[in-house]
Parts: C-alpha cells; sequence; structure tokens
C-alpha cells in the first residue's frame, strides 16, 4: 500500500497534533509555516492570526527583544540545538520556560537546509509539580508534619527574633516512653497508627507552637519562640506531659501512652540547642518516666547586644542597599584569558568601612538573611551576564549558595525565574557549593540540585578537599566544576604533601570528567606548579583582586589583561 504526498501531511499533521508539546516548522529564513494544536493553545495564539504570516523569533521574543540568543545563534548557522528555551505568550507577550529540541531539516540531495523544526516542553507544569513532591518529600508522610531540616531553618530564624525582641527560643525534645515495648507487643502497623495520633496530640497541645516536627522513630521536636523566662519553658512542658494523661484509643483498647522532655532555653544556634535538648531528654528518662529536663543555653549580655545590633544594621544595609557585588575573575591558566567570575557579596558599612565577609555572612547565615542577600548576588550577576551578552561577550559568572538556599523548594524556581526575567543562557550561570553545605541535608539539597542541573545551570563544588567526605559528595551529587581549596594550593610549589594532595584532586577530576579551578593562587610559583600538573583554570590575587562591574565590563571590552593585573580592586 502507498500513500500520496497529501496522505503523507495529513498522517504526519494528525501524528504532530496528538503530541501535548509545542511544535513547530519554519522556513529555513525562519518564516512560520505550521504550529500544531496543542502549540497553539499554550501559547495563547490568536485564532484570527494567520501563522504563515508570522516568523520564528515572534514566538520566542518579548517586548523586541532576543529571548534567547544561543538558541536562535544555533539554528540560524543551520546547527541543531537543545536546552532550556522560550515561548511567548501572545496573551500577555511574557516569555515562560520550556525544554528545547531544535533540528536543521536538509535536503539530503543537495545538502541545503529546507526547514527549521522545534519541539518546545512547557516546563511550567513539571517545575510546580517537583516542588509539590519536594514539599511533600519534606514533610514525614506518617504524620503530616515537618522534617528536621525545615524545623532548624524556623529555629535559626526564631533565635534571631528572640534576640532581636530580648526573649527566648525553646527547644522541646519529646520522647515516646516504652515505645519498644508497645512496637513489639502490638506490631508495627498499630505502632505507627499510635505515633500519628501521638503526634497529633503534641500539635494540639503545643499552643502557639512555630514548629512541631518528628525528629525520627518516636522523637518529635517542638519550637516555641518569644518566651519571657524559663518558667514559662517549664510550664509548657508540664502541659505537654499532662496532655498525656488520657489514653489513645487503639484497636477498641485504651493505650496510656506517657512523654518525656528534653528542654532546651536560649539563644544560640539551632544545631546545638537541638542537642542539647536531646542531652536533656535523656537526662529526664534517667530519673524515671513522664519527667522533664531543662537545660539553658544563652548569649553573654554583651554578646547578645552586639548581635542585635549588628542584625539590625545588616538588615537596614540590605534595604538600602549597601551591599554591594565585585567580581573576581577565573583565568585560563595556557593564554591568561578570563573565562569566567565569581561574584563576591560586600558590605559598605557607614562610619566603619567594608565589613570583612566571615563576619556579616556568618551573621546572615544564622538569622535567615543570607536568603535575601543571596538572591541580591543572583541578580547582580544575572545583571551582569545581561550586560556582557549586550557587548557581544560570552562569560560564566560563579555565585556561592547558602545551605538555607538549598532547602529552600523554591529556590530552583527562583534562579530560573531571574534566568528568564534577564535573558540569559542558563550554563552562563555557576552555582557553588561547599562540600560541607552540600553534605548537611544530601537528600534535600541534591534534589534541589538536580532541578536546577535540569534548568541547564552548571554546579561547582567549592573548597574541594577540606571536609570529612570530599569524594562521598562527589559521588553522590551532579558537580561540572572542581575547585581545589586555598589551603592545598597555598604550598602546591613546595613539592610536599600540597602537592601530591592536588595531583590527586586534579586526576580524580579529570576521571570524573569536571572542570578544575585553583583557588587562592598567589605567585608565580604556585602558578607553575598547578600548569606542571595539569591544572586549566585559577583563580586569585596573582590575576586579580575582586573588582567591580564597570572594571570587569571594561576589561573584557578591551581584552587587556594588564589592565586587569594592575586593579587592586577592593577587598
Amino acid at each position: 500500500m502507498t500513500f500520496s504526498t497529501e496522505q503523507w501531511r495529513n498522517h504526519f499533521e494528525s501524528l504532530i497534533n496528538s503530541s501535548d508539546d509545542f511544535v513547530a516548522i519554519a522556513t529555513p529564513n525562519g518564516k512560520m509555516v505550521f504550529v500544531n494544536e496543542a502549540g497553539k493553545e499554550m501559547v495563547s495564539l490568536p485564532g484570527d492570526l494567520d501563522i504563515k504570516e508570522t516568523l520564528f523569533t515572534d514566538f520566542v521574543t518579548a517586548h523586541g527583544s532576543l529571548a534567547y540568543s544561543e538558541e536562535l545563534d544555533h539554528i540560524f548557522a543551520g546547527q541543531d540545538w537543545k536546552g532550556i528555551g522560550w515561548l511567548k505568550n501572545w496573551a500577555n507577550n511574557k516569555v515562560f520556560p520550556v525544554q528545547v529540541t531544535s533540528l536543521v531539516l536538509t535536503d539530503p540531495l543537495h545538502d541545503q537546509p529546507i526547514a527549521l523544526a522545534t519541539i518546545r516542553r512547557d516546563l511550567r507544569e513539571i517545575h510546580a509539580a517537583k516542588l509539590e513532591s519536594d514539599r511533600l518529600r519534606l514533610h514525614d508522610p506518617l504524620t503530616g508534619l515537618s522534617g528536621r531540616s525545615q524545623f532548624e531553618n524556623k529555629l535559626d530564624d526564631s533565635i534571631a527574633r528572640s534576640i532581636t525582641n530580648r526573649r527566648y527560643a525553646s527547644v522541646f525534645f519529646v520522647d515516646v516512653d516504652r515505645f519498644h515495648e508497645i512496637n513489639a507487643s502490638l506490631g508495627h502497623f498499630v505502632a505507627d497508627g499510635l505515633l500519628a495520633q501521638v503526634a497529633n496530640r503534641l500539635t494540639n497541645s503545643a499552643v502557639g507552637a512555630r514548629a512541631v516536627s518528628r525528629f525520627g522513630g518516636d522523637e518529635f521536636l517542638i519550637l516555641m519562640e518569644n518566651l519571657a523566662d524559663q518558667t514559662q519553658a517549664e510550664e509548657i512542658a508540664s502541659r505537654l506531659i499532662s496532655a498525656f494523661d488520657e489514653p489513645f484509643p487503639i484497636e477498641n483498647n485504651d493505650v496510656y501512652v506517657s512523654i518525656s522532655i528534653g528542654v532546651c532555653f536560649g539563644n544560640t544556634n539551632a544545631s546545638q540547642m537541638i542537642s542539647l535538648a536531646d542531652q536533656a531528654v535523656y537526662q529526664a528518662k534517667s530519673r524515671g518516666r513522664a519527667r522533664y529536663e531543662i537545660v539553658e543555653a544563652t548569649l553573654s549580655a554583651q554578646i547578645a547586644d552586639d548581635h542585635v545590633s549588628k542584625y539590625r544594621e545588616l538588615h537596614l544595609a540590605i534595604d538600602r542597599g549597601e551591599l554591594f557585588t565585585l567580581f573576581q575573575p577565573i583565568v585560563r591558566l595556557d593564554d591568561k584569558k578570563i573565562v569566567a567570575a565569581e561574584a563576591l557579596v560586600r558590605w559598605m558599612r557607614p562610619n566603619h568601612g567594608i565589613v570583612p565577609p566571615l563576619e556579616f555572612i556568618q551573621l546572615a547565615e544564622s538569622t535567615g538573611l543570607i536568603s535575601r542577600i543571596g538572591e541580591l548576588v543572583l541578580k547582580s550577576a544575572c545583571s551582569l551576564i545581561k550586560t556582557l551578552n549586550d557587548h557581544g561577550i560570552s562569560l560564566k559568572i560563579a555565585i556561592n549558595v547558602s545551605q538555607l538556599q538549598l532547602v529552600d523548594p523554591n529556590f530552583a524556581l527562583i534562579v530560573t525565574t531571574e534566568l528568564t526575567r534577564y535573558e540569559i543562557s542558563p550554563g552562563q550561570l555557576t552555582l557553588e557549593v561547599t562540600e560541607s553545605v552540600a553534605m548537611d541535608d544530601i537528600e534535600t539539597i541534591g534534589r534541589t540540585i538536580a532541578l536546577l542541573k535540569e534548568a541547564g545551570t552548571l554546579i561547582s563544588i567549592d573548597d574541594f578537599g577540606t571536609g570529612y567526605s570530599s569524594v562521598r559528595t562527589l559521588r553522590h551529587l551532579p558537580f561540572d566544576t572542581l575547585k581545589i581549596d586555598r589551603e592545598f594550593v597555598s604550598a602546591v610549589d613546595e613539592q610536599g604533601n600540597d602537592y601530591a594532595v592536588v595531583r590527586a584532586i586534579i586526576a580524580m577530576a579529570n576521571a570524573l570528567g569536571l572542570s578544575i579551578v585553583a583557588e587562592g593562587v598567589e605567585t608565580a610559583d604556585q602558578q607553575d606548579s598547578l600548569v606542571q600538573l595539569g591544572c586549566p583554570y585559577a583563580q586569585g590575587f596573582l590575576y586579580s583582586h575582586p573588582i567591580s562591574e564597570g572594571e570587569l565590563v571594561s576589561i573584557l571590552t578591551f581584552d587587556n589583561l594588564d589592565d586587569l593585573e594592575q586593579s587592586p580592586g577592593l577587598l
């Protein structure tokens, strides 16, 4: 059986129209020929619009500017392209992210392009579904309570607010007494049902709690904030224990359960307060059942006052625009060309000058302000990439990402939103994660990194070699770049242990297909040793201190490395 050309065309259109993706065909010069029905609906195409009167660029641009020049550069040069691209919603003239496969169809006899074909999958629902999936994973499926990472984030925030208000936060570590006996006698299924009821009773009894979480097994965490004194914490603990005087109905029987509680009252940091509360509950259980033990963990008055003062100042500094971003170039060692730059945030504190980054970054992390600062740096990096693109310069910019950002289920969406707003390629943005942060909550952070990788951004492991689980980090997370910590680079020219360590790191990175950057290069001897070891890229004061966006754009525009080397920048 044979088909006529018209029959083949009808079968083809029927097949294409069965797809839920946007599928379109254009002539080699970009004039649209066909858009499938799902595609028309996806972009809210006006019903009276004649497809053949439109251009391919009409579908991927908004407000008259190219939304994704990298894709257009490839296909109009006769090259296929895959990646994250854009589509325009004709109803509101805004672009949205899509997964793209664009092909140049050629005439096999004359090797000439005859059409452009593109398939574009809407990522909005996929991102929303993954965010919902991540939200569900962050909650305990048995009890519906939040997990430990969310509890710690809220605790850090509560500590900061309590210090500011001259009040106290408290962690209540709850352990179900004799639960192992109950589990053994009634079975796992019944015991799980009991845990769900325990969680419900704790939630109802912990009036005013900022968070109630399942720590694991038969252990729960409760967070109270803005307590006036330790007496309030003791009253809450007593009330919680009394709430378990009533039995639980289990399979037509009344089961009596008691709880023991360890309370940490004070304002230090999340991990310490949870640890102290954990120790306290064991002290309580050692004295019998249905008891509580309270421990205090407070900052000294002087430290607390200083903490409050700096927190308020940093909060205001963000609002007033006192924080700014500098960029330290990363160079290719074989020709000393700038191929990337790392964005570094600085705080110009009025009447004090530059605040050391380690000082205010640590403060930002302990108070939750790091997420706001991170977004400022992200916007600065995207703005610079956009500026350089407009000058015809393609450069990768790296930004540091905190643990608080990576456990935020909306972080991947925040990043892709900025990429869309500035109309830049995701592959021009690198997110740097220290190995200690990566291993802190590897499951949650791994999901966030997977979303960012899917969107097309690059991921770098920073300060490699200083953590206890460096190799494990590489095995579990999909990094693109490895940055060798300055601790090893500082003595790499001495041909000793650090030289051997750097050689091993480079060999391992090469075997894994990772790009390599050496941090903290300050001398020509260090540089020579790195070249000898085969390290391709480096960053450090030997090449440049951190410099302003304007300086970097000027240097790259004129391609003048001498200007770069003489520019001191701001530390």
